[in-house]
């Protein structure tokens, strides 16, 4: 593979030009031994039902090709899997939209994992009337005709008093109309199987409140809880739009364990929490939620969510324009969906945190330590984060390097060339001692500023308007001899994953699959991952539809 311009090379001496001190990373033999293991269905994406028909399209015999490009390329398959769907994750219902649909909904769904690969659906139940739950009944039934042992559900609620959909709604009120929509559904015959999860809860409640209040002792499968750092629910103003909040390491371990007792009591008990639904801003993102820096902090999120006991997250993407989607199909599919089979579909800038996240994970389940160098959880000056990522059974496999440092005068006007000038200016140095690994591969993400929104690169390469990565030849992973100690420059922004054996990384050219009828255009071909594991490894496709 070629060299990219794209990407720092490793070096044991540094110029003047990089005299800041270097970051010197621990990284233990093995895990503490109170450890997460996440499974390599730990990201998926959480979709609004609204906007679905303008994504997946309205047929399940016409399949947007670009759709199967740009909605798996973060998902790798699984070629040694033989039972047909896996255990995955969730929803949440912040705000209720009206919308009209049918069992075609599901037809479609199954469609697109009929194509794509294995696929895990977790549908979202509304708990607004639990006396008139003869509609939701009606959605789950069919819901389990169509997408058999694909289906999980789940219950919700805390936003519906101060949506105006409740006049008096608390943990109180709940717990007893949980137990009634859970009767309902025991005496209609559906779900038998623990397929439940909840509360769903973001704002109002504390998981532990309702854990507390007997949702511990209802044998639900999952706890779901869905947040976001700020919102932009009244419009855009100072806080939802401070892109430094999301250029520390300190405010994303905030962020992330804002309900830490809830999660370590839920793992005590055995049962997984999972994070529905997160993204920079909710509410419909605000002018920073598609910037480079959103690329960074998501990953941060992402990793530290897997260090504080989550078992999945979901990155949230909604309908056409709104700023933190992953992907947009071309404006003119939302009135003719017949367009949606062009190539013009842009790319969002957490889309290439799923595309780092996804390959940060080993098939057979990751150990994630936040490893707090120069101690970043900590200290609000430093603008660094590292992650070690040993297998399932505590052997060292990754590392995954952060560098929010930049140039805080530049700002989205700049040009590239001095915001490319500012970029390697700020790089950072981080050091391994001898006795990690004696090789390691490597791969850089990174864009000219925190504030790029469409020159950032993967690997040196860019998603392209069909949903896959430019030409492989531009596909850059760097070898380093660290038998004796070795150092990485990190630009400024940018991060770095690093691997520690060959069996974790793909070479050559991404995985295609054939066309099929349920297609709706000629291609002979579309992506579905770009980097994917090889042949002796498995990773899940996980998904999320928001029913609204």
């Amino acid at each position: 593979m070629k060299s990219s311009p794209f990407v720092f090379t490793f070096l044991t001496l540094l110029s003047d030009a990089f005299a800041r001190d270097p970051v010197l990373l621990s990284f233990p033999p093995s895990p503490k031994e109170t450890w997460n293991v996440v499974q390599d269905n730990f990201l998926g994406i959480s979709w609004e039902l609204s906007s679905f028909d303008t994504l997946w399209g309205r047929k399940a015999n016409a399949l947007p090709s670009p759709m199967a490009g740009m909605g798996w390329t973060v998902l790798p398959m699984i070629p040694t899997r033989r039972t047909l769907c896996l255990p995955s994750l969730m929803i949440a219902i912040t705000m209720i939209f009206h919308v009209n649909f049918g069992p075609v909904l599901f037809d479609v769904m199954k469609a697109m994992a009929a194509v794509v690969g294995t696929m895990q659906f977790i549908v979202g139940l509304s708990m607004r009337d639990p006396s008139a739950d003869e509609n939701v009944l009606l959605l789950a039934a069919d819901a389990e005709k169509h997408l058999g042992d694909c289906l999980d559900a789940m219950l919700e609620p805390d936003l519906y008093q101060g949506h105006g959909n409740r006049d008096v709604y608390n943990v109180t009120t709940y717990m007893p109309e949980v137990k009634e929509m859970v009767q309902d559904f025991q005496n209609a015959g559906l779900l038998e199987t623990p397929l439940f999860g909840g509360p769903t809860t973001c704002c109002s409640w504390d998981l532990d409140d309702v854990l507390d209040a007997g949702l511990d002792e209802m044998g639900y499968k999952y706890f779901t809880i869905q947040h976001y750092p700020n919102n932009a629910c009244t419009g855009e103003n100072d806080v939802n739009t401070n892109i430094s909040y999301y250029l520390t390491h300190t405010e994303v371990d905030t962020y992330i364990n804002w309900n830490r007792k809830g999660v370590n009591a839920a793992k005590k008990l055995g049962t997984p929490v999972l994070l529905t639904e997160y993204n920079s801003v909710s509410c419909g993102g605000s002018s920073i939620s598609n910037t480079f820096a959103m690329s960074l902090w998501a990953i941060d999120a992402g990793l530290k969510a897997a260090a504080s006991n989550y078992s999945g997250i979901y990155l949230h993407t909604r309908e056409y324009g709104v700023k933190y989607n992953l992907f947009d199909p071309p404006e003119s599919s939302l009135t003719d969906p017949v367009d949606a089979n062009l190539t013009n579909w842009s790319t969002g800038s957490t889309y290439y945190s799923a595309l780092f996240l996804v390959e940060a994970t080993n098939a057979a389940g990751t150990i994630v330590i936040d490893l707090n160098p120069n101690k970043s959880e900590t200290d609000v000056d430093e603008a660094i984060a590292a992650y070690g990522l040993y297998d399932s059974v505590g052997t060292r496999r990754k590392l995954a390097l952060i560098n929010y440092d930049h140039d805080p005068s530049l700002s989205r006007s700049d040009s590239y060339d001095l915001a490319q000038e500012a970029s390697d200016a700020y790089a950072r140095n981080f050091t391994l001692p001898a006795g990690v690994s004696s090789t390691i591969r490597y791969r850089v993400l990174r864009a000219p500023s925190v504030w790029e929104t469409d020159r950032i690169t993967w690997a040196g390469q860019t998603v392209k308007d069909n949903g896959s990565l430019n030409n492989m030849t531009d596909q850059y992973t760097g070898t380093l001899d660290c038998t004796n100690g070795c150092s990485l420059m990190i630009p400024g922004p940018g991060a770095a994953l690093l691997m520690f054996s060959d069996d974790d990384v793909y070479y050559g050219d991404s995985t295609v699959i054939r066309a099929s009828g349920n297609l709706s255009n000629s291609a002979t071909g579309f992506r579905i991952s770009s980097h994917r594991w090889n042949s002796a490894a498995t990773a899940f496709i996980a998904f999320v539809l928001l029913l609204r």
